[in-house]
């Protein structure tokens, strides 16, 4: 199965869609984003490891797991 943003978004609240666009329009200001949607959560990265988005069923976690070397 292929994953996918609207795969991670389907059946949550409108709020946490609403917080995750928010979050991508954001990081778009600083430069290009690599989106990439991955069985369980959504990574997120430019030239270095961004913050990793998971989603409950009712609300939206971010943790963050970038290193910088």
């Amino acid at each position: 199965m292929e994953y996918t943003e609207l795969t991670h978004l389907e059946g949550k609240e409108p709020i946490v869609a609403e917080i995750y666009e928010k979050l991508i329009s954001g990081l778009h200001k600083f430069g290009p984003v690599r989106i990439e949607p991955k069985k369980t959560s959504i990574h997120l990265g430019n030239r270095l490891a961004l913050p990793v988005c998971t989603s409950g069923k009712k609300r939206s976690i971010s943790k963050s797991t970038s290193t910088i070397n």
